[in-house]
């Protein structure tokens, strides 16, 4: 991303998109200890994460919620939930390998 203040004006953009999901997403406590570290080392070697986003999925698969909204692209590799996107290079390559859902 480019740090430049004429790139800032999104952030009305994601200000304005959070108000509207905020009351009916929930949030994740993420608790980092060992345990969690363990099984994200494990998924890091399956899936196509970076350590974040292994770590933040240990957590997610453990919650009744199998629904995730993003614009990272890594969590379509993840088996066992359903990602909702405006990530335009996710949405091309579900279409590519015919797996692209819409609503």
């Amino acid at each position: 991303m480019i740090n430049h203040p004429s790139a800032r004006n999104v952030i009305a953009e994601i200000e304005s998109v959070w108000n509207l999901i905020d009351p009916i997403g929930v949030q994740m406590e993420i608790r980092v200890e060992e345990s969690l570290t363990r099984a994200a080392l494990a998924r890091l070697k399956n899936e196509c994460l970076d350590g974040y986003d292994a770590i933040t999925t240990e957590t997610f698969l453990k919650t009744p919620y199998k629904n995730i909204l993003t614009d990272d692209g890594d969590f379509v590799t993840v088996t066992g939930i359903t990602v909702f996107t405006a990530n335009l290079n996710v949405i091309n390559q579900a279409r590519t390998q015919r797996k692209l859902v819409t609503r």
